[in-house]
């Protein structure tokens, strides 16, 4: 379903994207940004509208005004979560649901 292309409409125009070259949902006002990692599209939207139209778990919430793809998360800690080399907040609220919904390697019994 990831590689299925998706028509977002950027100020009128329908431009066609790949759900897997998709980074970031960000609101802007009352527009939502589309990120990838080579262009930035823009669309009147809510984050909750645009998340509710892409595939289910695809895409995690980060903080209000901000979801990411699960998939091309590179790093996060407690504050953070870096996606594309962009550092985003990570709000406290949402750490435990992202952290359920990845597979982490070496939390065995500390020594």
């Amino acid at each position: 379903m990831l590689n299925t292309p998706v028509f977002i409409n950027d100020g009128g125009i329908l431009r066609k994207i790949n759900l897997e070259d998709l980074l970031v949902l960000e609101v802007e006002d009352n527009y939502v940004r589309y990120i990838t990692h080579s262009k930035e599209y823009c669309s009147k939207s809510t984050l909750e509208n645009a998340l509710n139209s892409l595939p289910d778990g695809s895409f995690v919430r980060v903080n209000r005004a901000c979801a990411v793809a699960l998939r091309h998360i590179e790093q996060m800690d407690r504050q953070h979560v870096t996606v594309g080399g962009q550092q985003l907040v990570l709000s406290r609220g949402y750490y435990k649901g992202i952290r359920e919904r990845i597979c982490v390697l070496g939390e065995g019994k500390k020594l």
